[in-house]
């Protein structure tokens, strides 16, 4: 809302202060990583806060009083939930997002460096059926950006296992963890500079 003061020649609108609490939201860089990754956080809360209090459970830090945290590590697999308390002088308001971040083993990638693949290959995951993990693997045959994506029955995105992480060319394995995520049938897809791979099932049983 905008007020309009003056008359004559002269008009000047101007913007009133809005004297209340402020209301807490956030954004992430992402959400999907591995434990090799770091996220970014961003505050997006509306009414002018003036003090922030982060809560990464699981994360390195653990905390943050900083409006736009940077380089938050998680150094374990799993599920998090990500807290903020924004307050200023009327108030303060909170949110938690629960299961907000997904962190995969980052440990479970290996290079087969004796021979250099001729093509792009994506295997079957082993085992399969599986529970909660399962090896997937992968050959390309020069370095790039690699994501490696998960998907249920519907289409619809359920996991970044990889997202648009540098490999080198050669024969490549990374460990996928199920962990939060329902029995049943899904897919997973390979992509080389967003350029689709290949496609496989895999049946995740609990």
């Amino acid at each position: 809302m905008f007020v309009a003061i003056g008359g004559g020649t002269q008009i000047t609108a101007y913007k009133p202060t809005l004297n209340r609490k402020p209301v807490a939201d956030f954004r992430s860089s992402g959400r999907d990583i591995t434990t090799l990754k770091t996220i970014n956080f961003f505050d997006q809360s509306s009414y002018l806060p003036t003090s922030w209090s982060w809560t990464f459970t699981g994360g390195t830090p653990s905390s943050s009083t900083l409006q736009n945290p940077t380089g938050i590590t998680y150094n374990t697999a799993g599920i998090y939930e990500v807290k903020l308390v924004v307050s200023n002088s009327y108030g303060s308001d909170t949110i938690t997002k629960t299961q907000y971040v997904f962190v995969t083993q980052a440990s479970g990638i290996s290079k087969n460096e004796k021979e250099t693949p001729n093509d792009f290959k994506l295997y079957q995951n082993y085992p399969n059926p599986f529970n909660p993990s399962t090896a997937i693997e992968f050959s390309i045959p020069k370095s790039g950006l690699v994501s490696l994506i998960i998907y249920d029955l519907a289409g619809k995105e359920v996991r970044k296992v990889l997202n648009e992480v540098n490999f080198n060319s050669g024969n490549h394995k990374v460990q996928f963890n199920g962990y939060g995520i329902s029995s049943g049938v899904y897919f997973y897809s390979l992509f080389f500079e967003s350029r689709p791979i290949g496609t496989k099932k895999m049946i995740l049983l609990k």
